[in-house]
């Protein structure tokens, strides 16, 4: 009986030992999936920020394109007026010439 009795607690004391043993690997594993689920929240918050100031960045330069565009636009409007202004003035300069050569060849027939 006492053999006996020192068997069971021996078989007791193994399967004790390998429940210890794989609750102490079951807590590791829970520590390592905490660990690296918060790494993974820390990613997402920096790809989250990074986020944000790339689309802070975009609007930027979305505003910067505008403004560029819009200065654009008014310099060929500036240009376009100062083209039909110097058509005009050159226009109105060759009509007087013409008329002009036209009184001064009247005076030579």
């Amino acid at each position: 009986i006492h053999e006996k009795q020192e068997e069971f607690e021996s078989n007791q004391f193994g399967l004790n030992q390998d429940i210890k043993n794989k609750l102490g690997t079951t807590e590791d594993r829970l520590n390592s999936q905490d660990t690296f689920q918060g790494e993974l929240n820390k990613k997402c918050a920096d790809l989250e920020k990074r986020e944000t100031v790339l689309t802070e960045n975009l609007k930027a330069l979305e505003d910067q394109i505008y403004d560029v565009d819009k200065e654009g636009k008014a310099f060929e409007n500036h240009l376009t007026n100062m083209f039909n202004q110097q058509k005009e003035e050159f226009e109105d300069s060759t009509k007087i010439q013409m008329s002009s050569f036209s009184v001064d060849l009247r005076k030579v027939n």
